[in-house]
């Protein structure tokens, strides 16, 4: 009915109560006696004129819940009117909203992560860590120091230091390429990544990693 306070007041033109005229004490304990002060009756319109239908009904055609009608009847027996009020969730900010101006960004940055890990977790996204490509030498080294005798750690360490050092001077000499490229306009310099492949099972040695 496009509103709650539209709802409500429609079903509270359906729902009405009166005062039982006999009482039956279904406890022998006094403290737990529960005398009911009203009995609620339910109509739905049928035809012109209202129905009376028990509360099951009343709410599997209305789809509301129990504590929404049992309000409705409870505002409707304070009211002179017998008529609900207008409700007023969200109409002033609540005295213990913090500030604006005092919420911290870490604080806010750690609710955005939050939501957006549940708005993933929601669509079955995952979030990984990213993966880097491995080369072959290092590869072979790595294993063949884990299973190495007893003289042959002292050359594959060597070796392993060798190859360490071409890599880095390979690095370096990229690096002084790009920044010289930035000075001289007759210079330029091209970098380009290998599209990765997705292997089963997953390896990252860079030979199955870009074939």
């Amino acid at each position: 009915m496009g509103t709650r306070d539209r709802r409500a007041s429609y079903l509270a033109g359906l729902l009405t109560y009166t005062k039982p005229n006999v009482s039956r004490k279904r406890r022998s304990t006094p403290c737990k006696q529960k005398n009911r002060g009203v009995t609620f009756h339910y109509y739905v319109p049928i035809s012109g004129r209202n129905v009376e239908i028990c509360k099951t009904y009343f709410l599997r055609i209305f789809a509301d819940t129990p504590k929404f009608v049992r309000v409705i009847g409870q505002q409707k027996q304070k009211s002179p009117r017998s008529s609900t009020t207008p409700d007023k969730r969200g109409r002033h900010e609540p005295p213990n909203k913090t500030d604006k101006a005092k919420l911290d960004k870490s604080k806010i940055s750690q609710l955005a992560k939050q939501y957006f890990l549940k708005l993933f977790s929601e669509a079955n996204i995952a979030i990984k860590n990213p993966k880097k490509d491995t080369y072959r030498t290092c590869n072979e080294l790595k294993m063949k120091l884990m299973y190495a005798g007893n003289d042959e750690p002292i050359s594959l360490k060597q070796q392993q230091n060798m190859h360490h050092n071409v890599a880095e001077l390979v690095y370096q000499v990229k690096i002084a390429d790009k920044n010289l490229s930035k000075t001289e306009n007759s210079m330029t310099v091209l970098k380009f990544d290998l599209q990765q492949c997705l292997p089963t099972p997953s390896l990252q040695t860079s030979v199955v990693f870009y074939k």
